[in-house]
């Protein structure tokens, strides 16, 4: 279903995605592509292959036919996207039941970081991928608090088998996790969306996580995990909030588990996090091109008089964002476009003390 802006959903009747046949027990969204919107991984029944959809953004989804994440037949049951080995894409462990038999469960290791193709391995060593019985569901989660995933199976063979715990050893790879708390929105943050930037392996990352109350099939963590490689500082964390609100912060450590609580009357959050910057920086809008709204950030060394405004090929002023004294450090501000304003190229110039830097922006309506 598609919502559809007005408190109900339209039916998809076309593409793979709806289309498809198949005795499907459980389903997970992940962005493991990393481009920032959520496929979809089912899992299959009765011996039938699992499916993967890669949503192409458009409203549309392409059917992922080769690999063996797609070629495995099985009685799968419970699936679930986490990166177990933090290197900054998404794996994926999927349990397997009520076979004739007791059988294993799978966990794909994604190579998107490797080798720069989203196509996935299958792990063979290891009790969690080796170990017979009837699994139904699973969750990850990060129990000892050392920062990687760990895994909890919930088993169920002839109703009498033990659970199963099996903790993650890990390795030197970074990572963040983080806790949300909704004002406006609901207190468990379900809904708000995630994006992290790092700079992994020299070239700059996006990871999108979603808080859900569900992934798969019995499978619940409320907690976001972000593996970051030998990234050891997030250049941003994006929380857009089921509100609407949007809260910013720049600059962050990693290594670390920390909460945040939505903003409660505003969408710009200046964070306390940020070391106060040796120059003046006015960094590039994001996401750009944007509609409606876009994020602009911009640094000062010293306490200084501020003006950022917004103005059309004209010369004439869409918006004036910022216009008084900042103090030192990072400042972050979202542009939310006039309901007036067209589809084109629009300019924001910050003016600081004797420092002035314009960029371009472009509006997509």
């Amino acid at each position: 279903m598609k919502e559809n802006g007005a408190a109900s959903f339209e039916k998809i009747t076309t593409g793979a995605l709806v289309t498809d046949r198949a005795i499907s027990w459980g389903a997970s969204w992940g962005d493991y592509d990393n481009d920032g919107d959520l496929d979809v991984f089912v899992a299959n029944f009765s011996g039938q292959n699992n499916a993967l959809y890669r949503n192409d953004g458009n409203g549309a989804f392409t059917k992922i036919t080769d690999g063996i994440i797609v070629s495995d037949g099985g009685f799968s049951a419970s699936t679930g996207w986490g990166d177990y080995d933090n290197d900054g894409d998404l794996d994926l462990f999927v349990t397997n039941a009520f076979a004739n038999v007791q059988v294993k469960n799978y966990l794909y290791r994604n190579d998107l970081m490797e080798t720069g193709a989203a196509t996935f391995e299958k792990v063979t060593t290891g009790d969690h991928v080796n170990d017979l019985g009837w699994s139904y569901g699973f969750s990850w989660g990060d129990y000892d608090r050392d920062g990687d995933l760990d895994i909890f199976v919930a088993r169920t063979f002839n109703e009498a088998q033990n659970n199963a715990f099996y903790r993650n050893n890990g390795n030197s790879n970074h990572w963040l996790e983080i806790n949300g708390v909704g004002t406006t929105s609901n207190r468990s943050a379900i809904g708000a969306k995630l994006h992290v930037k790092a700079t992994i392996a020299g070239a700059p990352v996006w990871q999108r996580r979603d808080i859900e109350g569900q992934s798969g099939y019995c499978n619940q963590n409320l907690q976001a995990h972000f593996g970051l490689g030998a990234a050891s500082v997030i250049d941003s964390l994006k929380v857009q909030w089921p509100s609407g609100k949007i809260d910013i912060l720049t600059n962050l450590k990693a290594d670390t588990a920390m909460t945040i609580t939505e903003s409660p009357s505003t969408s710009v959050q200046e964070g306390a996090h940020e070391p106060t910057p040796r120059e003046f920086e006015l960094s590039q809008n994001f996401p750009n091109p944007f509609n409606p709204a876009t994020t602009i950030r911009y640094h000062l060394p010293e306490a200084q008089p501020v003006k950022l405004i917004v103005y059309d090929t004209l010369g004439q002023t869409v918006a004036t964002l910022v216009d008084e004294k900042k103090s030192a450090g990072a400042h972050t501000v979202v542009f939310d476009a006039p309901q007036t304003a067209s589809s084109g190229l629009y300019f924001y110039r910050l003016r600081a003390g004797q420092y002035e830097e314009t960029k371009k922006l472009l509006l997509m309506r």
